[in-house]
């Protein structure tokens, strides 16, 4: 594999960018484009579809000390229908929200 087609592959990825406990306003607004409000997201997390651990590593970037915070814990992975990667932390009850970058 050349670099061009690691930086290709890379750039495919989805990122982390923020978790329930951050992205969400006082009033229930949410602070990125991903979800309109906190009932837009309770609407994804009730149609999204679990994943195993491999297929969410096939296509999340997740860095190194997010993954050591929660590789010890119980987690689930998800695909969302509105194109995000989620990783749920069952013993804190947090959810981390992955989305691919966009320009």
């Amino acid at each position: 594999m050349n670099m061009k087609q690691i930086i290709k592959e890379e750039l495919d990825k989805y990122f982390y960018f923020g978790n329930c406990k951050n992205i969400f306003d006082e009033d229930g607004s949410c602070e990125v484009s991903i979800f309109t409000n906190v009932s837009d997201f309770v609407f994804n997390d009730e149609n999204s579809k679990e994943i195993s651990k491999e297929e969410f590593f096939n296509k999340v970037s997740i860095g190194n000390d997010l993954w050591n915070k929660l590789k010890d814990h119980d987690l689930l992975y998800f695909y969302y229908p509105n194109d995000l990667y989620v990783l749920y932390d069952d013993e804190e009850d947090i959810h981390y929200f992955f989305a691919k970058y966009r320009k």
